[in-house]
């Protein structure tokens, strides 16, 4: 058991923290991409139709999303009290091509409840800033003070099938990758990771069984784009605050509602006519 605010506490926490908010996050990211489930149908409905109607959706979410999102741009940014836009933020927003990146992140945020920027030394030693999806990086904040950040962490998976661990510290940054690769998602129950130090990145050093670099920067460089933030809301939570979490009773009731209109234009689209104890006559010549 690892002690409290240790390094490997702190990865273990935040590994957790996420897979539990990881339901809400894919959820809400199905029915962005038009993947829905065809709720408020009846059990004979199901029974008559089976699966006839599974795959249909007439997607509002990622309407309710986008129009949100192409609204949002970046215009510049203000250093101090100075009015005029700083030209050497500007020039490191340009090189990190975060004209576009920020909108993948701004739409992660508007369909997740947010995303993470983190800012590091690149290795060329110039700024660089990555954007982190809600289900692969968190920033845990001081309960008494949200502005003070206490750790972050992301996760990712390289294409030898290894799951890589960073968690960022105010005073150093730790490394690990699991100890064997694997195949499957992102992330894993993290009691079932053998994590194991990784010295593999430039700048790190071992400190007894632990890979470390220092933080220069002297906080968590890793900051929330939450979407909606509350005051009561638990990192967990993200999904509160998803643009998408908020319509998917009324995105249920659109698909039923098309669903059933198609059933009812089935049934119309060639009514049949009969009438009993009538015998037509017939012609003899044209026997008809």
């Amino acid at each position: 058991m690892a002690e409290v605010d240790s390094p490997e506490w702190w990865l273990r926490s935040i590994h957790r923290r996420l897979l539990d908010r990881r339901p809400n996050v894919e959820l809400c990211r199905e029915y962005y991409d038009g993947q829905h489930r065809l709720a408020f149908a009846s059990r004979k409905f199901a029974e008559t139709f089976g699966g006839l109607f599974g795959a249909f959706a007439d997607n509002w979410c990622g309407l309710v999303v986008d129009a949100s999102v192409e609204r949002l741009q970046v215009q510049g940014f203000r250093v101090g009290e100075n009015p005029e836009g700083d030209a050497d933020a500007a020039r490191i927003w340009q090189r990190n091509n975060a004209d576009s990146e920020s909108q993948l992140a701004f739409t992660e945020s508007h369909v997740a409840g947010e995303s993470v920027a983190t800012c590091w030394v690149g290795d060329d030693g110039l700024a660089e800033i990555t954007w982190e999806p809600a289900d692969t990086a968190l920033v845990v904040s001081d309960p008494k003070n949200r502005q003070r950040r206490l750790a972050g962490a992301r996760f990712y998976l390289d294409e030898w099938g290894y799951e890589h661990a960073e968690l960022f510290r105010p005073d150093n940054v730790y490394m690990w990758r699991s100890k064997t690769p694997r195949k499957g998602s992102t992330l894993t129950d993290s009691s079932r990771v053998h994590w194991v130090a990784d010295d593999s990145i430039a700048g790190s050093r071992f400190d007894g069984d632990l890979a470390v670099m220092d933080n220069p920067f002297g906080v968590v460089p890793m900051v929330p784009l939450t979407n909606n933030p509350r005051l009561w809301r638990s990192p967990e939570e993200c999904a509160i605050g998803s643009e998408i979490q908020q319509i998917i009773p009324l995105q249920d009731a659109v698909n039923k509602l098309i669903a059933d209109l198609l059933v009812a234009s089935e049934a119309g689209a060639a009514p049949l006519r009969y009438a009993t104890g009538y015998t037509p006559e017939i012609d003899p010549k044209s026997n008809e």
